[in-house]
């Protein structure tokens, strides 16, 4: 017997759709690290940050790799079953890294769970789906979902360090296992245990592409992740070995793809304009994210701890909320998609500009809330905007195999390439920086003697030099941001149709255009539904 519903039906509708949302959020806002208390972390556990930064991306590799199979796994087992192994799985990882002291065990973990966390989102993602969104349209309900899913993140963040901050990280994995494990016995007290579909046996697996592929993006991460601990490629053999195996794992895969009878994912979704603009917006907005890293650096010279920087943060909710009531409202008037992301480009300038001048030794932590909202509001735009802007030109088979490609850019290789280089930036104009600057001192001067000697000296040197080179990392990348903002003016997200032309030709002469029909092309041509997402 098949049943569309995932709860019995003695559950009274309302609190199925309270209980999709509550089971929903502890599979998209829970992690295998924390960010917010990476620190603490690594301190903990004596290791380098770029270990946690790695597993962390790991986490991201193992969705990318599930979204690639779901699609053959998924119809074999009861949704039931998916949901509860799900969350049983989840948690019992999530016990393993918060009680585990090697590093390799964590990412491990984090590859697996990031797997695992696909199968459980999409069985609870898709009736969330329906509910917000009964028709199906795309742009409705990414103004909900994504607004609710980043602003419940830097909740989450904020509650996290807290509760490292009282008590340690390793209890941040220990609530987060009770809330998993809580959720599994929701599920298997209020979900029944029938069909949603037609039970079909698992096929077209394709080992080689799934290893080439998990192979090729773990070794990315690492040579992404380990650049500037490693010392760069002129210094280590480490990081050459990787590059070298990176591309022949990636021209293996490339080539399994092209001669597979059922690949991993096609290639043909890559000849789609919006696919490759959206791809490349993902990975400028990948820019700006990344000077979290340097805004990281300044509150370091301020002191300020992993819980006052999540309070920080708390500022980009109000922006995030803002950015849906803007999509909504953009949305229902059929605005332009151009404007929309010039807007969102925009709010990532204003960030930048805003940290730019914030740069100094001593900062009140209210300086912080207008770019701290400003990115809320931009990343809210990005992501519903471009999201329905890469989606609308495919269909929901070329959807799935396109999400691991978008996925990966938006949340790892945009942020972690530009977090190598803003890593490199900063190591080669601090330096700079401390060379320039210890030109004329003399650690003999009897001034110098009387405030502590040679180390007091280096101490402010330091600190001088870092705050020099994050303001010239934001200064290039606020000149970047301008750069990036003439390119949505400039380029066509849409055809123009030999109509429009003529239209506007018309218009600049002065002349009549009664008869003539302007089309939209930001608009009904690109609301496209989500009917079968999952299958």
């Amino acid at each position: 017997m098949y049943t569309k519903e995932l709860f019995h039906s003695w559950v009274p509708k309302v609190l199925q759709k309270i209980f999709l949302f509550v089971l929903a959020i502890p599979l998209l806002v829970g992690s295998s690290i924390y960010t917010a208390n990476m620190g603490d972390m690594y301190s903990g556990l004596g290791t380098y940050a770029e270990t946690l930064t790695f597993a962390n991306y790991s986490s991201t590799i193992g969705m990318m790799v599930g979204l690639g199979v779901i699609l053959k796994i998924k119809p074999r087992f009861k949704s039931k079953n998916i949901i509860v192994f799900a969350f049983i799985s989840l948690g019992l990882l999530t016990l393993a890294i918060g009680s585990t002291q090697r590093i390799d065990i964590i990412v491990v973990c984090s590859v697996i769970m990031g797997f695992i966390k696909v199968f459980g989102m999409i069985e609870l993602v898709v009736p969330i789906m329906f509910i917000v969104s009964p028709k199906g349209d795309r742009g409705e309900f990414y103004v909900v979902f994504y607004p609710l899913i980043l602003g419940a993140s830097q909740l989450v963040g904020f509650l996290t360090a807290n509760l490292a901050y009282n008590l340690n990280w390793n209890a941040v994995y220990l609530m987060s296992a009770i809330i998993l494990f809580g959720c599994a016995l929701l599920c298997i007290a209020l979900m029944h245990n029938k069909w949603t579909a037609k039970r079909m046996p698992i096929k077209g697996l394709d080992w080689f592409s799934i290893v080439s592929f998990t192979a090729a993006c773990l070794l990315l991460n690492y040579i992404l992740v380990f650049a500037k601990q490693q010392g760069w490629f002129y210094a280590s053999m480490n990081l050459r070995l990787a590059l070298a195996a990176f591309i022949i794992c990636a021209a293996l895969f490339i080539y399994r793809q092209r001669t597979a009878a059922i690949p991993f994912f096609s290639l043909a979704i890559f000849t789609k304009r919006r696919v490759l603009t959206a791809i490349v917006l993902f990975s400028l907005m990948g820019m700006f994210t990344a000077t979290s890293s340097l805004q990281s650096a300044l509150t370091s010279i301020l002191q300020y701890d992993a819980r006052t920087n999540a309070t920080i943060n708390l500022a980009m909710i109000p922006g995030i909320i803002l950015g849906g009531f803007i999509c909504a409202m953009w949305f229902k008037r059929e605005g332009s998609t151009r404007s929309l992301l010039f807007i969102a480009f925009s709010c990532f300038l204003l960030n930048t500009i805003c940290l730019y001048f914030l740069i100094s030794p001593v900062v009140d932590i209210r300086y912080f809330i207008l770019p701290t909202f400003a990115k809320g509001l931009g990343m809210a735009l990005v992501y519903i905007s471009g999201g329905f802007y890469f989606a609308s030109s495919l269909k929901p088979t070329e959807l799935m195999g396109a999400y691991p490609v978008v996925i990966g850019i938006r949340s790892f290789i945009g942020t972690a390439f530009f977090s190598a280089v803003f890593s490199w930036g900063l190591y080669q104009f601090q330096s700079d920086s401390m060379m320039e600057l210890a030109n004329g001192m003399d650690t003999m001067d009897a001034w110098v003697q009387a405030r502590g000697g040679g180390m007091q000296l280096y101490a402010s040197v330091r600190t001088q030099s870092t705050l020099i080179a994050v303001k010239e990392l934001f200064g290039y990348t606020a000149l970047a941001g301008i750069l990036v903002l003439v390119y949505i003016l400039l380029h066509p997200f849409h055809h123009l149709h030999r109509r429009q032309l003529i239209i506007r030709r018309k218009r600049l002469k002065g002349e009549s255009i009664d008869g003539l029909r302007a089309e939209s092309f930001d608009g009904k041509d690109i609301t496209a539904t989500a009917a079968s997402v999952s299958t």
